[in-house]
């Protein structure tokens, strides 16, 4: 979906139809669920209907509040200094969407690198947002452990992007790791959530909504708060487990589900977990619509 183009009109076009493109595949979407087959503690099959869910639903973005706050605060948590460092690029370089996109992240991969040498210890976020014209870029880099980058060192990368002298923005964050992440997440809502250019190109490109670049020992202790919240998940799955075997009247799902496919359009069926006939008409007119 991206293209080349000669003027900041042909881009700032081609932005409009990516908006409308995003907005058709919402409606295209709207209605439409997903549905998933398991079992019960007394042995029947049990159906779960859940939404369909894609960058601009709002439940994309409560998921990745609630990944904001249990995986990326605590490692916050430990550094006192922030800065937000904004690196725009010379839109009248690049050609096309895809190769401004390359660049950006090329150079930014470069300069994570040249930072991590200098100050091993820092954390790095980045989020791109595109301008208005569809062409022109800022990259957010937000940065744990540092409350100040030299401009002339962050030069040394970017200028092969933009000679402007305001193409890198370097601003302190000053707050605790709580206010540092809804910091963080005005920018990432940029990107997902509602829909307008920036989403939109973020979209058509499969931009990511936020990467991150941390130490190895970091790495170590996300991956172990990651497998502490799929432990607290289990531990409550088990409680309620133990608890529906010692009651004969309750049934509630057990193991894994297996995907059977969408349903899009029908008005009865809302998210949910069903059973019985019901469960088995869901799972007809999933197997009808794979057809």
């Amino acid at each position: 979906m991206a293209q080349r183009f000669g003027s900041f009109e042909d881009f700032a076009d081609y932005a409009k139809r990516q908006v409308a493109y995003a907005e058709q595949y919402v409606r295209d979407t709207s209605g439409r669920f997903i549905v998933l087959e398991g079992t019960s503690t007394c042995g029947g099959r049990v159906v779960k209907v859940a939404p369909y869910t894609h960058r601009f639903h709002s439940d994309y973005v409560r998921r990745l509040e609630h990944r904001l706050e249990k995986e990326i605060l605590p490692v916050l948590e430990r550094f006192k200094h922030f800065s937000h460092v904004i690196l725009t690029i010379d839109p009248k370089r690049f050609p096309s969407q895809a190769i401004a996109r390359a660049a950006v992240s090329k150079a930014v991969h470069s300069l994570v690198t040249r930072l991590r040498r200098r100050y091993p210890w820092i954390v790095v976020f980045k989020v791109v947002e595109w301008q208005k014209n569809g062409i022109g870029i800022h990259a957010h880099l937000l940065i744990g452990g540092k409350e100040y980058i030299p401009k002339d060192f962050i030069e040394a990368t970017w200028s092969s992007l933009s000679s402007s002298g305001w193409a890198v923005e370097i601003r302190p964050v000053r707050g605790e790791a709580k206010y540092v992440v809804r910091y963080l997440l005005k920018y990432i809502l940029k990107s997902v959530g509602s829909i307008d250019v920036s989403s939109a190109v973020n979209w058509a490109l499969n931009i990511r909504a936020f990467s991150v670049s941390m130490p190895r020992e970091l790495r170590s202790e996300l991956k172990a708060v990651r497998e502490r919240v799929e432990e607290e998940r289990r531990q409550r799955q088990m409680a309620l487990l133990e608890w529906a075997e010692e009651r004969d009247d309750v049934c509630i799902p057990e193991g894994d589900w297996a995907y059977v496919g969408t349903l899009l359009g029908v008005l009865d069926v809302k998210p949910g977990i069903y059973e019985g006939a019901e469960a088995e008409r869901i799972l007809e007119l999933a197997y009808r619509e794979a057809i």
